[in-house]
């Protein structure tokens, strides 16, 4: 299917788009391999899931409001019904767990006083120290993270179905350059 200028997304939301998926990615790889860690190593990589976490997090809520303030392209008309209706609910739910698991997650260690490290500066702890509430809040954020996970596969798995079974077009619109 041949896509119209007007059937992509404009650049901004194709960046934002692909460094979240990029960091998305990272976050998710390092907090998986935690338990293989020992304890040294797992500290450096702990902050530096925390930093990504956070940059996820900012540009979460950029996403967020560029998505309120630009309207996305329109489904092409040859969308089958169900894939039109499936596909809004679909994306609210990534980007609610896109906000939410990194909100989690600061919420995980803010509480126990850690600052965020950033090597150039450091984010303070923003609360005061609740060990017991960062617990319950680092269980919501893995519950989360899983879901977030599951979620983004069935996201790609959809968009190279699109790809390679339909071949209806929607891959190439959120990709830059020419049409795939």
């Amino acid at each position: 299917m041949a896509e119209t200028p007007s059937s992509k997304y404009d650049a901004v939301a194709m960046t934002l788009h692909w460094l979240m998926a990029a960091l998305i990615t990272a976050v998710a790889v390092i907090g998986l391999l935690f338990d293989l860690m020992d304890r040294e190593t797992k500290l450096v990589w702990v902050n530096i899931h925390n930093c990504l976490g956070l940059a996820v997090l900012v540009l979460a809520v950029g996403r967020i409001v560029w998505r309120l303030t630009h309207r996305p392209p329109d489904l092409p008309a040859t969308i089958d019904a169900i894939i039109r209706k499936l596909s809004g609910p679909g994306h609210l739910v990534l980007y609610v767990l896109i906000f939410a698991v990194p909100a989690l997650g600061a919420l995980t260690f803010f509480p126990r006083g850690q600052p965020v490290d950033f090597s150039l500066f450091q984010i303070p702890p923003l609360m005061t120290p609740d060990r017991a509430f960062g617990r319950s809040m680092h269980g919501l954020h893995q519950i989360g993270a899983y879901i977030l996970i599951g979620a983004v596969c069935l996201h790609v798995a959809m968009a190279l179905w699109h790809r390679l079974v339909k071949r209806d077009g929607i891959f190439g619109r959120m990709v830059p350059g020419r049409s795939i």
